[in-house]
């Protein structure tokens, strides 16, 4: 266990007979000095309560000695914040490992405490998912430097490979890297932005950021048609997971995101309007019977559509959020083992098999880019127009008689 001391430090007496104020932080026999930027007098020091001394105004006035014990009280809270998480964290460590957190979080040039500034400008401005993101990036950073000290200056061509090569290492997938990648590239992005010394502007040239495609993994028309007639009563746990698989299909592919923030208030005469959450993108649609049927099912008090969020405050919505997709996609597995699917059957499938489907009987594929709402996505956009909502809503009818 680490014991931290607020002691004067008597080997760097000053020339006006001052020590300079210390945290001593002992862990494992082991000593580290962590300095704060105050300079006392032995007199002004009690040693027993670990405080600074008000003696006289001749000295220091009563309210300089409040703020100097206010600010090492904060100082101390701090590095005993470190200490937690490290022993939460790693269970093995060393007293170096405190020191180095703790100056990477005060030192305004650190990656770390640059990565921490840019996710506390995303909390301010509510981006509960790149906020996740962020922070799933930067603690595989902190692994791969070990929790050393490293500025934001020190990335360059050469960190940036050795951290690719500790991510294979580590038998990530290539998806997963890319995605690790391309956070990190947004980072170092916003602090050229934010006008840092960066000496090398483009270390990310060389490195892949983007996703490879993935395994083609719609289902046909009969799957389909499986999951929708397959009997659940004994199953009551599966069945609003296999309501969302189909109601995402109904609706063009809708993401499970946007489902599970759907409210009743995003319906209005017989279409459903929202933005979606992860572009902004406007997107409005035709309910079909078939989507009518899945809506009334889950008629409640609730303004959401389905059975999933309950109270208010954005960070514990998103919270039960990412709790239903783990759920969902739980249970969209069970059904995919009923019914003796070959792949594992995911909230995705229902969005893959819907362009899918739309592609076999003869819909554009800008069309298909417009319903998905792909604005983001330059190889589906770069020759796309904005269709209105009446093609959108008639490709979905086709498809939807095409699967009954």
């Amino acid at each position: 266990m680490s014991t931290v001391k607020l002691i004067l430090e008597r080997s760097r007496v000053l020339n006006d007979g001052s020590y300079p104020v210390v945290f001593q932080i002992i862990h494992r026999r082991a000593r580290r000095l962590i300095y704060t930027s105050y300079r006392i007098s032995e007199q002004e020091f009690d040693a027993t309560k670990e405080k600074v001394l008000f003696i006289s105004n001749e000295l220091k006035c009563k309210c300089d000695v409040d703020s100097m014990n206010n600010k090492i009280k904060k100082q101390r809270k701090c590095i005993n914040t470190h200490i937690e998480e490290l022993e939460r964290r790693v269970g093995s460590y060393v007293v170096a490992d405190i020191t180095s957190r703790y100056r990477i979080e005060n030192d305004s040039l650190s990656l770390m405490r640059y990565f921490d500034l840019q996710i506390i400008r995303k909390q301010g401005m509510d981006k509960l998912g790149t906020i996740r993101a962020y922070s799933y990036t930067r603690n595989s950073i902190a692994k791969f430097i070990n929790y050393r000290h490293v500025r934001i200056s020190d990335v360059n061509f050469a960190f940036i490979t050795e951290y690719e090569h500790f991510l294979i290492k580590s038998k990530l997938s290539i998806n997963t890297i890319c995605f690790h990648m391309r956070n990190f590239k947004s980072i170092y992005n916003k602090a050229i932005i934010d006008g840092y010394p960066l000496p090398d502007k483009h270390p990310f040239k060389y490195v892949q950021t983007k996703h490879q495609k993935t395994a083609k993994r719609a289902l046909d028309k009969n799957n389909i048609l499986r999951i929708r007639e397959l009997n659940l009563a004994n199953r009551e746990i599966l069945e609003l997971s296999r309501d969302m698989f189909l109601f995402s299909f109904y609706s063009r592919g809708m993401a499970m995101v946007d489902m599970v923030y759907l409210t009743r208030r995003d319906i209005t005469n017989g279409v459903i309007s929202y933005n979606r959450q992860k572009t902004s993108q406007r997107i409005e649609m035709a309910v079909t019977d078939d989507l009518l049927d899945i809506i009334e099912k889950y008629q409640s008090d609730s303004d959401y559509i389905f059975p999933i969020l309950k109270g208010t405050g954005s960070k514990e919505l998103y919270r039960q959020y990412r709790l239903s997709v783990e759920r969902t996609n739980r249970h969209l597995k069970e059904i995919g083992r009923i019914l003796k699917f070959e792949t594992p059957l995911t909230t995705y499938v229902a969005r893959h098999s819907w362009a899918t489907h739309a592609k076999k009987i003869g819909i554009s594929t800008s069309i298909i880019s417009e319903g998905l709402g792909h604005t983001s996505e330059k190889t589906t956009q770069i020759y796309l127009k904005a269709f209105d909502r009446s093609t959108l809503d008639k490709a979905n009818e086709k498809i939807t008689r095409f699967i009954r």
